[in-house]
């Protein structure tokens, strides 16, 4: 009889811990991704205070920084999209600068909460860091923008023809200043022909704006995006195919 009850009770238990289809194993709960360090934190100033913020679609950790009443990400976005690549399709490249973009991808590429940011919102951060002839300086990181030997004598020629003046505007040590904490690095592009360009010398950020219509009155189907380059001082803001790849930064809503 014992021995009854005991069996009984063994199979109570166990189609009350079986029986039951709305209870989750612990395999079924969804986990937040794991939170990881952004890689190219040894670009940012030693000497500003930045804040922070996660990805929450992949775990991904940002440094940001508050620049006037805008707040963006200090770091080029690194959120994988299905048009998005690594400079010369190297994991070690967006590890270092993050992930190109074509401006397609770009406009929905950001987190929630964050987006690409439009030529209004780019002009309002270039009058925050002191105007458009002064911001490469003071956009653009300390350290990261490396001269090549077979770019240096190309380099050096052409700052030997330009006049004092413009020489003392030329970002020093091939860096600049960085006192904003934007912290600019020249990841290159992917150009609309299919070939990378430009990484160690330029920078790119696609902008949200559309262009058009051309100076000739004909329609295209292009982008406005900033370019900030190694001997420049002047941020250009010029149009481009959206099949190009260029980096994004986010700004926040």
């Amino acid at each position: 009889m014992n021995y009854l009850k005991y069996a009984l009770l063994t199979c109570a238990m166990l189609l009350a811990a079986c029986g039951d289809d709305s209870s989750t194993s612990a395999s079924d709960v969804p986990k937040e991704p794991a939170k990881t360090s952004y890689v190219t934190t040894s670009y940012l100033n030693p000497d500003y205070s930045y804040g922070e913020m996660t990805d929450a679609r992949d775990g991904q950790v940002y440094k940001t920084t508050t620049i006037g009443s805008q707040t963006w990400l200090a770091q080029n976005l690194n959120y994988e999209t299905t048009n998005s690549v690594c400079f010369n399709n190297a994991a070690d490249s967006c590890a270092k600068y993050g992930r190109l973009y074509s401006w397609n991808d770009a406009k929905e590429a950001c987190p929630s909460g964050w987006h690409l940011p439009d030529t209004t919102e780019w002009n309002v951060l270039l009058d925050e860091v002191g105007g458009k002839d002064s911001a490469t300086v003071n956009l653009i990181s300390k350290n990261g923008w490396p001269r090549s030997e077979s770019a240096a004598a190309s380099m050096d020629s052409i700052v030997s023809q330009l006049d004092s003046a413009l020489m003392d505007r030329i970002p020093k040590g091939w860096g600049g200043s960085d006192p904003y904490g934007f912290s600019a690095l020249p990841a290159g592009q992917k150009h609309k022909g299919g070939y990378f360009m430009g990484v160690g010398g330029m920078s790119d950020f696609w902008l949200a704006t559309e262009y058009l219509v051309n100076l000739f009155g004909d329609s295209v189907d292009e982008a406005l995006y900033a370019n900030l380059l190694i001997l420049g001082y002047y941020v250009y803001v010029v149009q481009e195919e959206k099949t190009s790849f260029k980096s994004v930064r986010c700004v926040k809503d």
